[in-house]
């Protein structure tokens, strides 16, 4: 299978893509987590908020939240934001599938909401606002590799977000909580939350793409890339 990781672009075929690393001295977060919050809010408020914070340089990607000491009242959301280069792909290249990599590492479920991760749009500036289109089906708590690699495989939405010859950004958000618009069970100062590595740790997030140059098709036998047809 003709294959590409992170090099010259090919006429077609396969490509691995690490995590753009956080651009430190900017105001933009990438391959990093993002929060909302800080104060004492109401779960609505709290997903409508704009960004208060973030990190460039952390090791790991939060995706969570946290309670407070109050009743029904939350402090902090956090989601996160990624960026890939995908002018690897030639510019109207057909991107046939894709999935995004990240290596979980913990996990923690205060007040047993099981809190999932998904993929979701982001606007390429510095408002972080997400969508709330799915691009890949969400994994559960339960599912969560604390050891090893967590696969999204990018639905048609999904794989309408790849900017061929140009720069990506997707964002990661909580699914059944967060985008979900529904408030979870309060606990008293609880941590409902998944993390996964990032690039600052040696470990960053992966776009694996197939794709076909412009005007080609691709022929495959079982499974593996034979030719451009």
């Amino acid at each position: 299978m003709s294959r590409n990781v992170g090099s010259a672009p090919i006429q077609g075929g396969y490509i691995e893509i690490p995590c753009h690393a956080g651009d430190t001295g900017t105001t933009q977060y990438f391959d990093e987590r993002i929060e909302y919050g800080g104060v004492e809010v109401d779960w609505a408020t709290l997903i409508a908020s704009a960004k208060t914070g973030g990190s460039r340089t952390e090791n790991d990607v939060k995706i969570g939240f946290v309670t407070t000491n109050t009743t029904n009242k939350w402090t902090y959301l956090e989601r996160g934001s990624l960026r890939f280069d995908t002018s690897l792909i030639p510019a109207g290249a057909t991107i046939i599938s894709a999935k995004i990599r990240v290596v979980g590492h913990y996990k923690a479920n205060d007040g047993n909401n099981n809190p999932d991760i998904n993929l979701f749009n982001i606007s390429r500036d510095n408002n972080y606002t997400y969508g709330t289109t799915p691009l890949a089906t969400a994994i559960s708590y339960g599912s969560w590799n604390i050891a090893g690699n967590n696969d999204f495989t990018l639905n048609a939405a999904g794989l309408a977000e790849i900017v061929t010859g140009g720069k990506t950004y997707i964002g990661v958000r909580n699914a059944n909580y967060d985008a979900a618009a529904t408030s979870p069970t309060w606990v008293l100062s609880a941590n409902a939350a998944v993390y996964f590595w990032s690039a600052d740790y040696g470990q960053p997030p992966l776009l694996m793409v197939t794709y076909a140059a412009v005007g080609k098709g691709t022929k495959y036998l079982n499974g593996y890339r034979t030719g451009l047809v």
